[in-house]
């Protein structure tokens, strides 16, 4: 019993570590700034809604800066003068697949606390990126042109290893899935080595802290029966 909690625990964190480290490796190498540039290349006003959804697939801290001073371009170069929507649009898109797609820490926790399989916590949530992804279209519509939206063959490559890592995920589990990802970005991409290290290195620790904390508090709910307590 007390074996299977302990591997169930470090299996959570090293699940963790790895998806941090991937995240890192798609920051730190050529493959991020290859979107930044081809978005300051090809700019239009589809990007107001599918940047945030790009770099939404990302997370990292300053996301929200970053998705906001790119978008800012669409403001001057197409005169917009409705900040707020801007604005909304930015926070809203940046977050419709944080339901569904395992690059978000709190899926993973999720997943593995309530010991579910990926495909089946997509099944739940997956109409839940839907409607939020359909909600916002409300405030979109005026800035999504269907002529342009062609570009986003131009970005397969670069967002090619989250479709590996959902696929895997889906196809066999999480760890699996982060891991093949990982794997393919630095063979298809040739990372250099200095780009493997710094993403290693540059693991956010803090993060790892908060989910081990968060383990301990779980368990010791389990522990002392906590959750009867309170029910009763």
């Amino acid at each position: 019993m007390g074996y299977t909690i302990v591997t169930e625990n470090l299996r959570i964190v090293f699940t963790i570590f790895l998806l941090l480290y991937f995240i890192n490796m798609l920051k730190y190498s050529n493959i991020f700034k290859n979107i930044i540039y081809k978005v300051n290349k090809n700019f239009n006003t589809t990007f107001v809604v599918f940047f945030p959804i790009f770099i939404g697939l990302v997370p990292m801290p300053g996301g929200a800066y970053l998705s906001a001073y790119l978008i800012k371009n669409a403001m001057k170069k197409y005169k917009i003068k409705k900040l707020e929507i801007i604005n909304f649009l930015n926070y809203w898109y940046r977050h419709v697949f944080v339901f569904t797609i395992p690059v978000y820490p709190s899926l993973i926790v999720a997943m593995e606390i309530l010991n579910m399989k990926y495909l089946d916590v997509i099944k739940i949530t997956f109409f839940l990126s839907v409607a939020s992804i359909l909600s916002g279209i409300i405030y979109a519509k005026n800035f999504i042109n269907f002529n342009e939206i062609k570009f986003i063959r131009s970005y397969f490559m670069e967002f090619s290893p989250i479709l590996i890592l959902v696929l895997i995920s889906i196809l066999t589990n999480t760890i699996t899935g982060i891991m093949s990802a990982i794997v393919y970005t630095i063979l298809i991409f040739k990372l250099k080595k200095e780009h493997v290290l710094i993403s290693l290195k540059n693991v956010n620790v803090k993060i790892l802290l908060l989910i081990v904390l968060l383990i301990i508090y779980k368990n010791l709910i389990i522990y002392f029966n906590i959750g009867n307590y309170i029910y009763n």
